[in-house]
């Protein structure tokens, strides 16, 4: 199972987001059945900050899964501005059997 974390936050917090990533990343390592696919960042004056994180979660763990990725996010309840939104993303080889071909 695949999940993407997407996070905005006004360019002003873009140091205070990073630190306490960085800090929960070295506290608080991933459970060995969650594997970091990708981490991708992008910018803009007008938007701010837009973080996207890409998991991929062991079949049989989903729930712990969803549990532990959710956790993560209470390090940023208090910054000003963070949103972020937990979604289930399939791949395409997931996704094209689904489809009447």
């Amino acid at each position: 199972m695949f999940v993407m974390m997407t996070a905005t936050y006004p360019l002003d917090k873009t140091v205070e987001v990073a630190t306490r990533y960085i800090k929960d990343q070295q506290e608080n390592p991933l459970p060995p059945f969650i594997k970091t696919v990708g981490v991708f960042v992008t910018s803009s004056l007008e938007s701010g900050m837009k973080t996207y994180l890409i998991y991929e979660i062991e079949a049989g763990k989903e729930y712990e899964g969803l549990q532990e990725i959710s956790r993560r996010t209470v390090p940023f309840f208090d910054i000003e501005g963070y949103r972020y939104q937990i979604e289930h993303v399939l791949s395409a080889e997931e996704a094209i059997p689904m489809l009447p071909l």
